[in-house]
């Protein structure tokens, strides 16, 4: 499978593939591996995943994260074929939508998608970019701001050159699967409906290090008083460069 995606991607992604199906094999209720052999070798594979919460949805779905034909099986109807059975198992679960990710420019994926019966959700996917050149973070408000008086008043309260960030003011703490309880309860305050168990395995993926997650919470006085669930794709829908998702 590394060999195939290789040739079509232009760049081996072995680790992603070795981290993705060792999740596969530890929840294998959450994930979807089809495959078509041909003569006994690999000629095509499908890997899905079924989406519980992300993104504040209700109903589960099914996410295409990966379909690959070897060159000399392409154009004899093997991806269409792993795409009908990715359907198929996604109806024997109980899910009735799959879901996945192309850029406008991935114009083979975006006929092939088109072929298969798909449309553009209806979800809008935001990015931002966190290079060098994106703003600097925003200063803390001020919690008491001084009084504006005689500016030849040397007693004065004077400007900070190092004004307090927001990530200062904060206790700031990376998520635990310990964390889990209070977390959900904050969440189901929030959104109207439980959302444990996707909670429960996105911690747990992060903590045997099958996912590659950045997760914080925020304390005030002991408790949990916000929360931030992301992780690191470092392969799916074809990509080769990491990316941060918020979920």
């Amino acid at each position: 499978m590394v060999a195939i995606d290789a040739l079509l991607e232009g760049q081996a992604r072995r680790h992603y593939f070795e981290r993705r199906l060792a999740a596969a094999k530890r929840e294998p209720t959450l994930h979807a591996q089809l495959a078509i052999d041909q003569n006994g070798t690999l000629a095509g594979y499908v890997l899905g995943r079924v989406l519980e919460g992300e993104f504040g949805r209700v109903e589960p779905a099914m996410r295409l994260e990966v379909i690959g034909v070897k060159r000399a099986a392409q154009a004899h109807g093997m991806g269409a074929a792993l795409g009908i059975a990715l359907e198929d198992e996604a109806r024997r679960r109980g899910i009735h939508e799959l879901r996945t990710a192309a850029t406008w420019r991935e114009h083979r994926m975006l006929r092939f998608l088109d072929h298969g019966g798909w449309s553009l959700g209806r979800n809008q996917v935001i990015d931002c970019p966190i290079d060098a050149f994106a703003p600097r973070e925003a200063p803390a408000p001020a919690q008491d701001e001084p009084p504006h008086g005689d500016p030849n008043d040397y007693s004065a309260a004077r400007s900070c050159d190092f004004e307090p960030l927001a990530r200062d003011v904060v206790d700031l703490r990376v998520l635990r699967p310990e964390d889990v309880e209070p977390v959900a309860r904050l969440d189901q305050r929030i959104i109207g409906r439980d959302r444990s168990g996707f909670l429960r395995h996105a911690l747990a993926e992060a903590a045997e290090g099958f996912a590659v997650r950045a997760s914080f919470a925020a304390w005030v006085d002991g408790s949990i008083a916000g929360y931030m669930m992301a992780r690191l794709d470092m392969g799916d829908f074809g990509r080769t460069s990491p990316v941060a998702i918020l979920d």
